[in-house]
């Protein structure tokens, strides 16, 4: 049962995650610039920045920030140090999201990197989040030619290890304990796969345990008898 359950796991789609993806090539010596509303939104990918006047913008770890037009006033964003990532679910690109907490409220930076063959990008933003839409080949998970992703791909996971223990210990168990039974206990026929009884019993306790959970009007008198 623990076998079957196993191979379910291990036979899965691989989960890729940030590693699986060439995102490097996003970050640019000059931030990111585009018009907002009311400001002059800067970005970068794990690369802070200063602003125009060439002063720290509220946080020397920024990589996103606001420049306010008509106060000058700069406005940190995201911070690198807060980043965190999810793959999307159809695994055709990642969202990265970066925080800042400037005293009245948490501002947020979401960076969705999508897969594309050309690169471009928009901003869209709100009270106190902005999103970057990024379209290009770093949202593309890595080729299997590729040394990192072979290097992934090669590397067990939790499943394949726990199959590889249970088998060799199955294994084990029986190697050991038929010859045990043969010439220790002079057991013969089945009866030598040692606990045998035990082992034999086991599909039918599966039965009654799917029987007891999918029939709860099942009588007790019924349920301790057959239990019996």
């Amino acid at each position: 049962m623990f076998i079957l359950i196993l191979s379910i796991i291990t036979s899965s789609e691989h989960c890729l995650t940030i590693d699986d993806f060439e995102l490097d090539t996003i970050t640019k010596k000059e931030p990111y610039s585009t018009e907002m509303n009311n400001f002059k939104f800067y970005w970068n990918f794990r690369k802070p920045f200063k602003d125009e006047n060439n002063n720290i913008c509220e946080s020397a770890d920024c990589v996103a920030q606001k420049q306010f037009h008509i106060t000058n006033y700069c406005s940190c964003v995201g911070e690198n140090s807060t980043e965190s990532s999810r793959v999307f679910a159809s695994n055709d690109g990642i969202e990265m999201t970066y925080t800042y907490f400037d005293n009245y409220a948490t501002q947020t930076f979401k960076l969705k990197v999508k897969c594309g063959n050309s690169t471009k990008w928009k901003a869209e933003s709100d009270r106190d989040t902005v999103v970057v839409d990024y379209e290009g080949p770093e949202g593309c998970p890595k080729k299997n030619d590729d040394p990192g992703s072979e290097k992934k791909k090669k590397k067990l996971s939790f499943g394949s290890i726990m199959l590889i223990i249970i088998s060799v210990a199955l294994v084990l168990y029986f190697a050991a304990g038929m010859p045990l039974m043969f010439f220790a206990f002079k057991k013969r026929g089945i009866e030598i796969i040692p606990f045998v009884y035990f082992w034999s019993s086991i599909p039918r306790m599966v039965i009654l345990g799917i029987k007891t959970i999918l029939s709860p009007c099942l009588s007790k008198s019924r349920g301790f008898k057959e239990m019996q």
